[in-house]
């Protein structure tokens, strides 16, 4: 976060927040006005509920990082990306994230993953339940 320096009065973009949404949390305590995007509207749903919990004013939207539909073109000062190890297409993502940002103003973060990690996503983005997971060969 402290590569994106002040954030005060930006429209920041999280295109991965998640159900516990705390980075989204955390560049609104900075002063950042926040969207959050998840694929999972469960995961917004409880990103939703949180941020009401605590009193933070943050727009939670089901959106694909990849393809962020419902986000205007150039309707965010920076974009900030998480978990970008999971999407399918990187390249459709970063022209994606390119069209809604006003300048290039996308911050990346890396982590590791192992082919496990891959597999056992990828799953359960399919809807694969514990016993089909089980019967996977890592």
């Amino acid at each position: 976060m402290e590569l994106a320096g002040d954030v005060s009065g930006l429209d920041l973009l999280d295109t991965c927040c998640a159900a516990d949404a705390r980075q989204s949390l955390s560049w609104a305590n900075l002063g950042a006005s926040v969207t959050g995007c998840d694929i999972t509207p469960s995961a917004i749903q409880n990103a939703t509920q949180t941020a009401r919990r605590i009193g933070k004013d943050i727009t939670f939207v089901v959106a694909d990082a990849q393809t962020l539909e419902p986000i205007d073109d150039a309707s965010q000062d920076l974009l900030y990306a998480t978990y970008i190890v999971w999407l399918e297409d990187l390249s459709q993502a970063a022209r994606t994230w390119h069209r809604v940002v006003t300048a290039q103003n996308v911050q990346e973060t890396r982590r590791e993953r192992t082919a496990r990690m891959r597999r056992t996503h990828l799953n359960f983005r399919t809807g694969a339940t514990n016993q089909r997971i089980k019967g996977l060969r890592w």
